[in-house]
């Protein structure tokens, strides 16, 4: 089940977005802090739990997401690796184990705010704030997980291949576009609470390609997805020394 947050925005606004979003996060560890102060004041100790929760990860998110921006500008060649089948992107680890790190800490901060709100904070009513803001916070935990396609860390968030695009290779969630197909990319967004670029087939069927931990753009993939998309005659050379070098190319120019 996909869940969509926002419109669906072109590439151009989709980048600058991702950049401003680096910024927000850093605003929101900070008003976190103030916060939680006037949490700690007041002794509202279920919700306190939740708050710091939410600082910490801000801060990691914001210190992970600002180092992939940096990388998007770096050769490619560093992430791109020749395999049997064609070419396939491999990230850093960093960034999905600090996303599951994330939802994991959100997880259990949840449960926890719920165990406090209900046996040492003593509720008016029967049931406490703590309880409905941890399950609140439960269900965003679920919903993220649900349906968008996740890669392990370390291994390959899609894969180019002369028969066309595989996102996420290696989660249950994957997903093959055919070139057959006439793949696009049509923009930026947000599903199950995860930035993505959305590819659009012919059909009008929608793909989903997590991009927040990879140090590429939405720009530059629309440009090697269109490449290939009309360039049939190159597909074939996609698994070759000569395939990834071109893939890299395309997404450094």
């Amino acid at each position: 089940m996909y869940v969509m947050f926002d419109q669906i925005v072109d590439c151009e606004r989709g980048d600058r977005a991702r950049a401003r979003e680096v910024s927000l996060f850093f605003y929101g560890s900070v008003l976190s802090v103030v916060y939680s102060l006037f949490l700690w004041y007041c002794s509202l100790w279920s919700i306190l739990v939740l708050f710091l929760t939410f600082c910490v990860i801000f801060l990691a998110q914001n210190v992970v997401k600002g180092s992939v921006l940096e990388d998007v500008d770096r050769p490619h060649r560093l992430w791109a690796r020749l395999s049997t089948e064609g070419v396939e992107f491999v990230p850093s680890s960093t960034p999905a184990v600090c996303e599951w790190a994330c939802l994991v800490g959100l997880f259990l901060g949840a449960l926890l705010a719920i165990c406090v709100g209900q046996y040492v904070d003593v509720p008016r009513r029967p049931y406490s704030d703590g309880l409905l803001i941890g399950a609140a916070a439960v269900f965003f935990v679920l919903l993220a997980i649900n349906g968008v396609p996740r890669s392990a860390p370390g291994s390959a968030a899609w894969r180019l291949t002369p028969e066309g695009l595989l996102i996420s290779p290696y989660s249950q969630y994957r997903a093959f576009v055919d070139w057959s197909m006439k793949p696009q990319v049509e923009g930026r967004g947000v599903v199950n609470l995860q930035e993505c670029v959305v590819i659009k087939d012919s059909r009008g069927r929608r793909y989903y390609l997590p991009i927040s931990g990879l140090p590429m753009s939405y720009v530059q993939f629309r440009r090697l997805l269109s490449f290939y998309s009309t360039h049939p005659k190159l597909r074939r050379e996609i698994p070759s020394s000569k395939g990834v070098g071109r893939v890299c190319s395309l997404l450094d120019s």
